[in-house]
């Protein structure tokens, strides 16, 4: 996984900021040549690995959904919605649905793909708003990608290979203020000490004698 942009998709700001309340967009990636939405990347709180072995501590899991020709579709919200209430995304880097086909490109780490995980996704994808949708699970390797032309199997790999999808623990940098700190964290650590100790101090000075109450306080 990489983080440097890509030479053919561009990163914005997401059009739809609030699209769950499940999960959070992180930024839209659009084609440098005409604009047009190609896909979004998202990320959530996750507890579980990508083999579904339970995590250490909280992380972070960064998705991703290639969109079709009409951009932006609020169903395929709904469907990782679904997934994420089943307690069954975090062996997923993208989504795309096209001609009646959701299609999952699944973490290289998840190898065994068991058969509860494929149940659970073709509920989904069966009882999804699309209505019945067909499950197809691929890696990003698959030859079975280039089925859908080499467009489709170059921008799975071009997302993949240029945005950090999978799940990772929660750190500072996370934080969507994380900026709004730097100028603290680059204070003189003599500095600092000095601001935390005056601190320390004004809050002995606040803390009030209970002895000084009175015991028969007039209502």
């Amino acid at each position: 996984m990489s983080n440097v942009e890509s030479v053919s998709l561009q990163r914005k700001n997401p059009e739809i900021c609030r699209c769950s309340r499940l999960f959070f967009a992180e930024h839209d990636l659009i084609d440098r040549k005409d604009g047009k939405l190609v896909a979004s990347i998202y990320s959530t709180p996750q507890s579980l690995e990508p083999n579904f072995g339970y995590r250490e501590q909280l992380g972070i899991q960064t998705f991703g959904v290639l969109w079709g020709q009409n951009g932006f579709d609020s169903r395929i919200i709904n469907i990782i919605e679904e997934g994420i209430v089943e307690s069954a995304l975090s062996p997923i880097q993208l989504f795309h649905h096209d001609h009646g086909t959701l299609t999952i490109i699944l973490n290289p780490r998840f190898r065994r793909c068991p058969s509860d995980f494929i149940d659970a996704w073709q509920g989904i994808a069966f009882n999804s708003v699309f209505d019945h949708l067909e499950l197809r699970c691929l890696y990003e390797k698959d030859n079975r990608l280039y089925k859908d032309g080499r467009q489709f199997c170059d921008l799975v790999k071009t997302v993949i290979s240029s945005e950090m999808l999978g799940i990772e623990n929660y750190n500072s940098a996370h934080s969507l203020f994380d900026e709004d700190w730097d100028e603290y964290n680059q204070e003189d650590p003599r500095e600092k000490y000095d601001n935390l100790s005056r601190l320390d101090e004004q809050s002995q000075m606040t803390i009030f004698d209970i002895d000084s109450l009175d015991d028969d306080p007039q209502i």
